[in-house]
């Protein structure tokens, strides 16, 4: 399979693996959310070896997002010393894809100059503005 692309293994997996992997995906998120920084190395431990790849993606996926929300660097040199099978070019992009999302929004409102997007939900979203001189 090619792993640059958005798939993972992740999606071709049996139903048994798939809940096998998003079990441990969510007991990693939740260490994560009570404020530890989990190890992906531990989790791949109890892991079939067979799983071990797609487990490895998707925690890495859940990792890079929580980094991003925490403000921390994410050293890809690193990573890449952790885990030498990963393949490069797939963990550049997931670090991009895992980036959260600000719309640029250029534009004036009547007197008011749009900012950039920071909230959006069923009913629409929140742009701030400020006063444009």
């Amino acid at each position: 399979m090619n792993l640059i692309d958005d798939r993972t293994d992740f999606d071709d997996a049996s139903a048994e693996v798939a809940e096998n992997i998003d079990e441990a995906c969510d007991r990693f998120e939740r260490e994560w959310k009570s404020g530890n920084a989990p190890r992906i190395e531990n989790y791949l431990d109890e892991a079939e070896a067979e799983q071990r790849d797609v487990l490895r993606q998707e925690l890495l996926r859940v990792e890079l997002a929580y980094l991003h929300k925490l403000g921390q660097p994410i050293a890809e040199d690193e990573y890449l010393a952790r885990f030498p099978s990963l393949n490069a070019e797939w963990f550049r992009r997931a670090i991009q894809r895992s980036k959260p999302k600000r719309e640029t929004l250029a534009g004036v409102l009547g007197d008011f100059q749009l900012q950039y997007e920071i909230g959006r939900g069923g009913m629409g979203s929140f742009t701030p503005r400020c006063k444009s001189h």
